[in-house]
């Protein structure tokens, strides 16, 4: 019972064992598939730090890509990026702010505006948690694949958020026919990959 208030009270909140977690998916470029070798290497923008998180969505990152028969190499087809934030809802979300792999490759990218619910607990302020990730080729430093996850809710730790964002962007990999798709998502036991329940296009 005592769990069940928890969840209760906090809502959207991503906490193993409440509610489902959704999250909104925006993909562009839109390849059929990723034919040919599936190599890459994972790049930083310079002014990502070495940070815990950093390592923890990069660890996240290499997991799904091998799940989906990428394998990491020095002389590598791809190059990957990848950018994280945390944010107030009221705050416009742009997934422009992701990291630009080497090469000179660089995009413009929106997000979609979000504002804060008409009414939240008392206390509470909503936070916006997101994620983009970004395929280069490297011959060309062409961008050739674009996946930004976005998902909301009452907890600011980016941490928390972390894979339910990496498993969003890999859910229907890749993402095609639509540019935007809700992707639901069951909290999973501490320690262990969350559950896809349901991947559904948004018509726009």
């Amino acid at each position: 019972m005592k769990r069940l208030l928890i969840c209760a009270a906090l809502g959207a909140a991503v906490l193993p064992g409440c509610a489902d977690v959704g999250t909104e998916v925006r993909a562009s470029n839109l390849p059929a598939a990723f034919g040919g070798e599936r190599s890459y290497e994972l790049v930083r923008a310079p002014s990502q730090s070495d940070s815990p998180l950093q390592r923890q969505y990069e660890a996240l990152v290499r997991d799904e890509l091998a799940l989906h028969g990428f394998a990491s190499d020095g002389g590598a087809r791809y190059l990957v990026s990848l950018a994280f934030d945390t944010r107030s809802a009221a705050v416009r979300v742009a997934s422009g702010d992701c990291a630009h792999a080497a090469g000179g490759a660089d995009a413009a990218c929106g997000g979609p505006e979000t504002a804060a619910p008409a009414w939240m607990w008392p206390g509470e302020h909503p936070f916006v948690h997101t994620l983009t990730l970004r395929f280069f080729e490297r011959s060309s430093g062409r961008e050739v694949y674009r996946v930004f996850a976005a998902s909301r809710g009452h907890d600011a730790d980016p941490a928390r958020a972390s894979a339910y964002l990496v498993k969003s962007v890999f859910a229907q990999f890749p993402f095609a026919d639509h540019e935007a798709w809700r992707v639901k998502l069951h909290p999973a036991e501490q320690g262990a990959a969350p559950g896809i329940v349901s991947v559904k296009p948004l018509e726009r």
